[in-house]
């Protein structure tokens, strides 16, 4: 067996606590001011919680190799069993970074730009936007344009909330108000869970 039992106690006990400190943190950086820029437009990214997490799921990843180094699997089940671990970990630590380091929308004048983790770009002008609508389902703001074109943000960006502001502001009621009115229900409900 690769695990003692020691400890194992204290799972059920300390996985709520720690999943909730990890979502008001990393809710958290919605409410904050998004980084303005040199040419005027604002900037939401991910705040460093995603980033960290990235970062932890990768430690975790060599902790798992080193475990596997260690106490060597008594069976092929085990050896599987580390090697899916440390597969999904990594896997998960590289997308969590990236997600956290390259993923950013601009907030300009003309319109919305997002940059994927991956380096896909989207936009939409002002003009094109047709709708606003909140998935509680994913957990995302859809700003969808023409034949369905649509540019998801996370509430856990950074600025995430003067977004919403902005989105009032810049787009008629009929058109942002059921998406940024779901949203902010949404955002209240995760701020008093946690």
């Amino acid at each position: 067996m690769l695990a003692s039992s020691r400890g194992a106690d204290l799972v059920p006990i300390l996985t709520p606590i720690i999943t909730l400190i990890a979502l008001r943190a990393l809710l958290s950086a919605s409410k904050r001011a998004p980084v303005p820029t040199a040419d005027g437009s604002i900037e939401l990214r991910y705040g460093r919680g995603i980033v960290v997490l990235g970062a932890a799921l990768l430690a975790f990843t060599f902790v798992l190799a080193a475990i596997g180094i260690v106490a060597r699997p008594k069976d092929i089940g085990e050896g599987l069993a580390l090697g899916g671990m440390m597969l999904f970990f990594g896997a998960a630590g590289l997308a969590f970074t990236a997600i956290g380091l390259r993923t950013r929308l601009d907030v300009s004048d003309t319109g919305l730009r997002l940059t994927g983790a991956w380096g896909r770009v989207r936009e939409l002008a002002w003009r094109e936007i047709v709708g606003v609508q909140y998935s509680t389902a994913l957990g995302y703001l859809r700003v969808i344009g023409p034949n369905g074109y649509k540019l998801s943000v996370s509430p856990m960006m950074r600025g995430f909330v003067p977004l919403l502001d902005l989105l009032e502001k810049r787009l008629a009621p009929a058109i942002a108000a059921d998406g940024v009115t779901k949203a902010r229900t949404y955002l209240s409900r995760m701020n008093a869970a946690a």
